[in-house]
């Protein structure tokens, strides 16, 4: 079974225009495979992580007896002796850990290569963060990340509050987005929320969420080797550019100052300047050479969604950054698959869409739909009740205010108000019952009943109301204003006792 990452390669050079038999001699597999791999999506097949050497936690200990040239079974002594985790293991297993360990260590020991990218190939991305001057002699610490086309030298840099890997994302799209399109490749330097370590051959263990993400988009992603300086140094060299070109020796009066100035910053450094590695403006070879070779776009910050598999609690909710969302109560104990979107939180279940929420901003808030509990209502009556004040109480205000009253004039016969008002939600809409509950309470009428009466002769009553007003501003036998007014001199006389 192919790794991710083969996969990913495999399909990499296939979008540029390699043979599959020159595919099959550089990954060393057979035609066959070449061409299943490239029909079939990149993420398919999926491997158990692997659990483990029981060699794996000598790792460091072995590298460091392997630079003072001692022996395999010197090593396998040391570790037998070792105070704090003696090694129980077989003698054999220690070797073959030690040999490759050996030789991923005089690999990284190889000589350098430069080699200069393709228009469209691959994009450099890195996160930053700075401590900002700002004026009154206010500091803090800023996040910012970074992007930029090997190719054409074009930049795109982003202010954020936090690095995230909803964050990280999110700024990717962006930065596709800006650029027009999808590169083949996008390398990073090791971010924890891209890779959670190397398994023993040294592939990458991707983040899943962020692999799936990845396919999604179709670009390969790469990582910065930490004993390859020419491509670490590349990446984090972007990060000093910022620092260095843009931060350095700047004050700005706001964060908002500061974005302003920052996209004043990328404009010249884009479309004014000419960059000295291609002695062109990074726009002109964006749009004359890269443009083209750039994959369409399939999502886009508005509309992607956050890839996450989560577990629906006994309570029939799944959570997620510390609120909850609810699902059909069938799906209890179920796996589902979560897509998180700026907005909207999307449930699905076997390919089927079974929720769908306004996305919380807070912080430990229930989201619920009471029909996703019907299945309980029978048994749990007073359940139904709860869920559906709270469904209405989280309506705009003319409507959570008229039903708060309603309940507080009716504690212990809520119930019939309650579910009659939220079959008024359902039947009518939202709308149609916030004018309702706001005629009602004009005229101080707080219950179901006046709600439904005002609903079949709303416009009769109001008729009647207007006419009881015009009644009321044409009764007669009231003095005349002039009459009621008094001069000063005797208003005082009155209130001090002094007769009118």
């Amino acid at each position: 079974m192919l790794h991710q990452v083969e996969r990913s390669y495999i399909k990499l050079l296939g979008k540029n225009g390699v043979s599959q038999k020159e595919i099959a001699r550089r990954t060393n597999h057979t035609r066959k495979t070449i061409r299943r791999v490239l029909k079939e999506p990149t993420d398919k097949e999926y491997r158990r992580k692997d659990m483990g050497s029981i060699v794996d936690k000598y790792v460091e200990d072995i590298k460091r007896w392997i630079k003072q040239d001692l022996t395999v079974k010197r090593m396998l002594e040391k570790a037998r002796e070792d105070e704090d985790k003696p090694y129980q293991g077989g003698k054999t297993i220690f070797y073959d850990r030690v040999k490759k360990i050996r030789e991923e260590m005089e690999a990284a020991e190889d000589a350098v290569v430069r080699f200069e990218t393709l228009p469209g190939e691959q994009l450099q991305v890195d996160w930053g963060e700075a401590t900002i001057d700002y004026d009154r002699g206010q500091t803090r610490k800023e996040y910012f990340f970074a992007a930029r086309m090997s190719y054409s030298r074009y930049t795109y840099v982003e202010l954020r509050e936090d690095m995230k890997l909803e964050t990280l994302i999110n700024c990717l799209l962006h930065t596709f987005e800006d650029l027009g399109g999808v590169p083949l490749s996008v390398t990073f330097d090791n971010m924890k929320t891209v890779v959670t370590g190397r398994d023993e051959k040294g592939y990458p263990d991707w983040n899943d969420t962020f692999f799936k993400f990845a396919t999604e988009l179709d670009f390969h992603p790469t990582l910065c080797s930490p004993r390859q300086p020419n491509q670490k140094g590349s990446v984090e060299n972007l990060v000093r550019y910022v620092k260095n070109n843009f931060l350095a020796g700047r004050c700005f009066q706001t964060r908002d100052d500061l974005k302003d100035r920052l996209a004043e910053w990328l404009t010249e450094v884009n479309e004014e300047r000419t960059s000295r590695a291609t002695e062109e403006i990074p726009v002109k070879l964006l749009e004359e050479r890269e443009l083209e070779k750039l994959q369409p776009l399939k999502a886009t910050s508005d509309n992607y969604g956050l890839l996450r598999y989560l577990t629906v609690t006994r309570e029939g909710t799944v959570h997620y950054q510390t609120n909850e969302y609810s699902v059909p109560v069938e799906l209890i104990g179920k796996t589902v698959e979560t897509r998180i979107h700026p907005d909207r939180v999307r449930i699905y279940h076997e390919n089927d869409l079974v929720a769908d929420h306004p996305r919380s901003s807070g912080r430990k808030e229930r989201v619920r739909e009471p029909d996703h509990y019907e299945h309980t209502f029978k048994k749990k009556p007073r359940a139904q009740v709860m869920l559906y004040r709270e469904k209405l109480l989280s309506l705009n205000h003319g409507i959570s205010d008229y039903v708060e009253k309603v309940v507080r004039k009716n504690v212990a016969n809520q119930r019939p108000h309650v579910v009659g008002i939220y079959d008024l939600l359902e039947e009518h809409g939202k709308e149609k019952l916030a004018e309702l509950c706001r005629k009602c309470a004009d005229r101080n009428l707080y219950g179901i009943d006046y709600l439904k009466v005002y609903l079949e002769d709303g416009d009769k009553l109001e008729a009647e109301r207007t006419d009881n007003q015009q009644e009321e501003l044409t009764l007669t036998g009231l003095p005349d204003q002039g009459e009621v007014n008094r001069d000063m001199e005797t208003y005082e006389r009155l209130v001090q006792g002094g007769g009118s």
